[in-house]
């Protein structure tokens, strides 16, 4: 089962975000569900990142991302850093 991310990943959010993901990788949660997080702007982007330097060594896995996030990797250039895998259809 993974950790499944909020629906809004913006900037008024993301410090509960941020502490909400560590706590779960913390637990030992590998995957992250974005397929809920609709309402992202790039502060959706600085999260992953953070997320996946809590994980260290560990690997964790980012599944479901909606286009607009998957958008947002892309143009950051780091969509391949985090391993975004697309929401699909």
């Amino acid at each position: 089962m993974a950790w499944r991310a909020p629906v809004r990943l913006r900037m008024a959010e993301a410090s509960a975000a941020l502490d909400a993901g560590r706590a779960a990788i913390a637990a030992g949660e590998t995957r992250i569900d974005l397929s809920a997080a609709t309402d992202v702007d790039s502060s959706a982007v600085a999260l992953l990142l953070a997320w996946r330097r809590s994980a260290g060594a560990r690997a964790l896995a980012f599944e479901g991302a909606s286009p607009a996030l998957a958008e947002l990797a892309k143009l950051y250039g780091v969509d391949e850093l985090i391993g975004l895998v697309p929401a699909t259809s």
